[in-house]
């Protein structure tokens, strides 16, 4: 499950959809989506810890000045047209197998995220595998985009996305529609998505509330596929529903944030399972002469099929922050109950420093570990092949370790290294297939990996990426390998911009090392080459190509299930 959650969708054609604004290079604007509730992928390698922010002249609130409102669920929707999205994976501090990885082909829930850019304000962040958005100067940022695309396979895909800020607000829509018959027999599918976002600036006169900020989302999803290794092959319909609020504000050197939610999850056709999650995080942190200190609580109510599997986490840590260094110190204590009625619980502590030689450049050491989360819709998001009945034990990792290196000069150039070694009491996988799903499997686990991943924007015209990941992963006191854990897992992006006509092209390749499936059997190695061109028609019209798995790659990500050879699509987009 480290690698396969992003990439397991990946048969559902909506690449089409998904990647076409991600990669190209002469596509403008760029965020998060709402997808995923984040999952927590905002929170920054130092557990807890709170931004600096500095403090103006109305008795020490931060009050956000026009032009400059605080991060707003809205800005989840801006269209996700980051030309690079090779790097979703995202160091959790918390550990966890549920993590977002590269993507091949990715589907339609496509998260794109930014890299916080070099300075001062932002420097604790070195999260390995988030990319600066590439400004094309060809396309201005428009709030309206919408695309159509049309493939092989009779693959279709539609995004519509709209953003918008009146001060005090800033709002945002989207919605996501592909379609295909499937590249096999009965491998069809259509996934429709659809959300809305808004933020609010509180003014002044209100406490201390006042210069604060609340935004609140909705969205909805709707995947349909089939589980095509069965004959007759049976349909699998997962519907998802969100509603979530948050609130942020600092008053006199003391920030809080409130965040809150509830999800839910149906799934029906070829069998039935219903989960609800109600979920609320705080915390509070306040700071004074370099020192901070702070905690917060994390409950996650979870119903699945009638049957408990709740979550809850509280933390408290204190960390001193200089000109050259930053050191943080804390605990958490989690508690979780599982499917099968038992239970588990964890405390720890965690530890983090960082150091800051010269500007631009982060060096980055820390300890953690605890419980981290799951739950059908998180499993789903691994496997959509998981069983609907499917055994959930929250992971438990003892203490494990990691080291980083930022170097970002500029905002045109990041390198970023991370390395990791972690230790699972309880760690979640999939083995053999069962009536075409596969129930998680538990076992004792070791991972370790390294990751390095570069963005460099060489000229106006220019744009190179890299990420590239080793995996170590065994199970037991065996040392079995994990299964579909790729050794390792690299891709390149490269974009040019030509000077001389209003064009385009990416061509990206994605190695995918050796792996084991259901039993010690090796998967070969493939690599998927990728071309991607467009071309601006005018400044509100563009046209589109898009070729994938050029050499007609045969592999399968999870047994049975083969995955995508050669495709193209065309398409248009618009902007006002």
């Amino acid at each position: 499950m480290e690698w396969a959650r992003s990439i397991s969708n990946r048969y559902g054609t909506i690449s089409a959809l998904a990647t076409m604004g991600i990669i190209l290079l002469a596509c403008s604007g760029e965020s998060v989506i709402a997808q995923q509730e984040k999952k927590n992928n905002e929170r920054d390698t130092a557990v807890g810890v709170a931004q600096k922010r500095k403090p103006n002249d109305r008795g020490g609130r931060d009050k956000p000045r026009r032009g400059e409102n605080p991060p707003s669920p809205a800005r989840a929707a801006e269209p996700d047209d980051s030309p690079v999205d090779l790097a979703r994976k995202t160091y959790q501090d918390n550990g966890g197998t549920v993590k977002r990885q590269p993507r091949i082909m990715a589907p339609v829930n496509v998260e794109p995220v930014q890299l916080n850019s070099s300075g001062e304000n932002d420097r604790e962040k070195i999260q390995v595998g988030k990319y600066a958005g590439f400004e094309s100067a060809m396309l201005a940022r428009q709030p309206f985009y919408a695309e159509g695309t049309f493939g092989i396979f009779t693959t279709a895909g539609l995004r519509l996305n709209y953003i918008g800020t009146s001060w005090p607000y800033d709002y945002s829509a989207q919605i996501k529609f592909a379609s295909t018959n499937g590249f096999v027999t009965n491998a069809r599918r259509t996934s429709v998505e659809a959300g809305a976002n808004g933020g609010y600036v509180i003014g002044d006169n209100y406490g201390i509330f006042s210069g604060g900020h609340m935004g609140g989302e909705i969205s909805y999803g709707n995947d349909r596929y089939t589980l095509y290794t069965l004959n007759p092959a049976p349909e699998r319909r997962n519907e998802r529903w969100k509603i979530g609020a948050s609130g942020r504000n600092s008053y006199k050197g003391t920030t809080f944030d409130l965040k809150g939610n509830y999800r839910s999850l149906a799934m029906t056709g070829d069998s039935a399972a219903a989960e609800r999650t109600l979920g609320g995080e705080a915390s509070v942190s306040t700071g004074w002469l370099g020192l901070t200190v702070g905690g917060g609580a994390n409950l996650q109510l979870t119903t699945l099929k009638g049957t408990a599997i709740n979550y809850g986490r509280v933390n408290l840590f204190a960390a001193y922050t200089s000109a050259y260094f930053k050191i943080q110190a804390g605990a958490n204590g989690d508690f979780a109950g599982n499917s099968d009625g038992t239970s588990s619980d964890k405390i720890l502590p965690s530890a983090e420093l960082q150091l800051y030689p010269l500007r631009g450049i982060t060096l980055s050491a820390g300890i953690s570990g605890g419980i981290n989360p799951l739950s059908l819709q998180r499993l789903l998001d691994n496997n959509p092949y998981v069983s609907s009945n499917p055994l959930v034990r929250h992971e438990v990792e003892g203490l494990g370790y990691r080291a980083a290196v930022r170097i970002e000069p500029w905002e045109s150039f990041g390198l970023r290294l991370l390395g990791s070694r972690r230790n699972y009491d309880n760690y979640s996988y999939f083995s053999a297939r069962t009536s075409g799903t596969f129930n998680p499997q538990y076992d004792v686990a070791t991972v370790t990996s390294g990751t390095g991943d570069l963005y460099w924007q060489i000229d106006g015209d220019d744009l190179l990426a890299l990420i590239a990941t080793y995996n170590d992963g065994k199970l037991g006191a065996s040392g079995t390998r994990i299964p579909y854990l790729p050794a390792i897992d690299a891709e390149a992006m490269y974009g040019r911009r030509l000077s001389n006509i209003p064009l385009s092209i990416t061509a990206t390749l994605h190695y995918i090392g050796e792996r084991t499936g259901a039993t010690d059997t090796l998967s070969k190695p493939v690599a998927l080459i990728n071309l991607k061109g467009r071309y601006t028609i005018s400044g509100h019209f563009d046209a589109m190509i898009e070729l994938d798995n050029i050499i007609d790659q045969q592999y399968e990500l999870w047994s049975g299930y083969g995955e995508r050879g050669i495709f193209g699509s065309i398409g248009i987009a618009v902007r006002y």
